[in-house]
């Protein structure tokens, strides 16, 4: 609303304002913690009556801020408009239309916007396929957010730890547990932290991506010839104490007790302590280790879990 104040500011002074200034203050409105996407849709539609064309990057800085301020559809007739009339949308661009979707969980839109970067012979970049990540994420699909992270990592980007913790979950929640594990594994196990007394620390973890570690552990005592051990992991209190979420996700302690599309089965027996002040420590004896291995057929030594 303020750079839409001092715009018409401007023009009530006599100083015509041109594309630059109408892109910057339709990008002001796209700002902060609460994008003015009516005042950034404004400003675009207002262009014309002042004799200024719109140019890209004023449909690009409108798009971001539709996208900022949660208003997909707009995102969308905004990008098929800008096409309509000529400009090629920039990989920025698309990449607010892709964000805009996700964050709505318009994972079909937003996928199909990912198909025509590629068939227009733009190269997506890191952020392109993080969203669309997210995108498959929000729409329960697993082995598609799976096929997007080799696409990415095929591309030449690493993924930051939290596009593969989301492709990690999407296919915890799938039900794809072996999946889930392999890509903790691939992606996630050397990033992940140990406190100074060596246990696992999934502070930071998603239920989902905490029951990949606790499972990639338990594979790799079963692979171990030396065997036997406490496996000694941190948690945070929301694992602890976790409620059932309105989006579905299972908590922890759920998935430890066999629930949800990824519970453990049989269910795994863990004891919890400290908390408080402290962080809470989840302990799977050596013997309940050693009994759930023995249940996936590994015996406790060599074989896959």
């Amino acid at each position: 609303a303020q750079a839409k104040a001092m715009l018409q500011q401007m023009v009530a002074a006599g100083i015509a304002p041109d594309a630059p200034i109408f892109k910057a203050a339709i990008a002001a409105c796209g700002r902060g913690t609460s994008a003015d996407v009516d005042s950034a849709l404004e400003l675009l539609e207002s262009m014309e009556a002042h004799g200024v064309v719109p140019t890209q990057e004023c449909f690009g800085a409108a798009i971001g801020a539709c996208d900022r301020g949660r208003k997909w559809r707009k995102a969308i007739h905004l990008l098929l408009l800008m096409i309509q009339e000529g400009h090629r949308p920039d990989i920025t661009t698309y990449n607010a239309a892709i964000s805009s979707c996700a964050r709505a969980g318009e994972w079909t839109t937003a996928l199909k916007l990912l198909a025509n970067i590629q068939n227009s012979g733009l190269e997506p970049n890191d952020f392109t396929y993080a969203t669309s990540i997210a995108a498959s994420f929000r729409g329960g699909h697993g082995s598609l957010a799976l096929d997007q992270l080799h696409e990415m990592v095929g591309a030449g980007f690493k993924p930051s730890a939290t596009t593969a913790s989301l492709v990690v979950e999407a296919l915890f929640n799938a039900g794809e547990v072996d999946s889930a594990v392999g890509t903790f594994e691939h992606f996630l196990v050397e990033s992940t932290p140990r406190t100074p007394e060596g246990a696992v620390d999934l502070r930071r973890c998603s239920s989902a991506v905490a029951a990949a570690a606790i499972r990639s552990q338990l594979r790799a005592r079963s692979a171990s010839s030396s065997g036997g051990g406490d496996l000694v992991f941190t948690i945070s209190t929301r694992h602890a104490h976790a409620k059932p979420s309105p989006v579905s996700r299972p908590s922890l302690h759920e998935l430890l007790r066999g629930e949800g599309p990824g519970g453990f089965q049989p269910p795994l027996r863990v004891e919890v302590g400290a908390g408080g002040n402290k962080p809470v420590r989840l302990v799977v004896g050596d013997a309940d280790a050693a009994c759930w291995c023995n249940a996936q057929g590994t015996g406790g030594r060599g074989g896959a879990v």
